[in-house]
């Protein structure tokens, strides 16, 4: 699906479930913004199949604030679940999960996603609220890859933060490798949090700000 230039309004979130790729038609990721609009707040994608791709779009406003209790509240931007899925050369903008301990305000990589991809992307003015637990404002993961991406300008709100979370990133599983973190913010750990079997290689980690 070829979507062209122009700013669209998503009322619903989209999940993609089979090998189909979404794509800008211009390549330029500020021609084509989706952009969450409706009642109840809502992330834009759910990706889980190994050929699902989302690429070359603007992707703002997403939020899973207004899920339910039994709905997976993790990703405000996208989630990428156990069948995997790709996100490339995208930017995912203003995006939020902050009910207590949600993780992932920009985009959330699940347990067991070992076919997830995240190339080329901006994550950038998200948020995350924690109280004790979750973590990762622009970006948490527990599987896949994700690489050559900048995660900038994310916070953290939250009055009982542990020294374990993360303004930015937090990696318990898969790769990060050959990204930026940069200008973030947080009570505590502004920049990355990682733990085994998770790997952060040859990222610039700079400028994050504890508050």
């Amino acid at each position: 699906i070829v979507v062209r230039t122009g700013t669209y309004e998503a009322p619903a979130e989209y999940v993609l479930s089979s090998a189909i790729t979404i794509r800008g038609a211009t390549g330029k990721p500020e021609d084509v913004i989706i952009k969450a609009t409706g009642a109840s707040a809502h992330r834009l994608f759910t990706l889980n199949a190994p050929g699902a791709v989302v690429k070359d779009l603007f992707l703002t406003d997403g939020s899973t604030n207004g899920y339910a209790s039994n709905q997976d509240r993790n990703g405000g931007g996208v989630f990428i679940a156990a069948n995997g899925g790709q996100l490339i050369h995208c930017v995912v903008n203003n995006c939020r999960a902050t009910v207590n301990n949600q993780a992932g305000g920009g985009v959330y990589i699940k347990a067991g996603a070992d076919a997830a991809l995240v190339d080329r992307c901006v994550i950038t003015n998200c948020l995350c609220h924690h109280e004790g637990s979750a973590g990762g404002c622009a970006l948490y993961m527990a599987a896949g890859q994700v690489r050559s991406s900048l995660m900038a300008y994310t916070y953290e709100t939250g009055t009982q933060v542990p020294n374990n979370m993360c303004g930015a990133v937090k990696v318990v599983g898969g790769e990060l490798v050959n990204c930026t973190i940069a200008k973030n913010s947080s009570a505590k750990c502004p920049g990355v949090v990682a733990s085994l079997p998770g790997s952060v290689v040859n990222c610039v980690i700079a400028e994050n700000v504890c508050l």
